[in-house]
C-alpha cells in the first residue's frame, strides 16, 4: 500500500513570520499512512475469523519512525 510524504517542519520562522504546519496536510499523511493500515487490518482480521482461517498479518514501517527532519507528520504516522 503506498503512502505519501509530505515535508515540512512544525513551525517555521520565516521573513514574514511564523508558519505553521498545514493541519489538512497533518491530518491527510496521518489517515493514509497511519489510520489506514488500522482499518486494513481490522477488515482482514474479520474476514480470517469469519472464515476461520489461521495465518499471521505483518505490518511494517519505515526507519523514518524515528524521525526524520521536516517530516513531523510522516515519522508520526511511521512511528504509530
Amino acid at each position: 500500500m503506498p503512502g505519501i510524504l509530505y515535508s515540512a517542519p512544525l513551525v517555521r520562522i520565516s521573513s514574514s513570520g511564523i508558519e505553521k504546519h498545514d493541519v489538512a496536510m497533518w491530518n491527510k499523511t496521518l489517515a493514509t499512512n497511519l489510520s489506514s493500515v488500522f482499518y486494513m487490518t481490522a477488515c482482514i482480521v474479520e474476514k480470517m475469523i469469519s472464515t476461520r482461517t489461521k495465518g499471521v498479518i505483518v505490518n511494517i514501517s519505515s526507519v523514518s519512525a524515528s524521525g526524520n527532519v521536516g517530516q513531523s507528520a510522516y515519522s508520526a504516522a511511521k512511528a504509530g
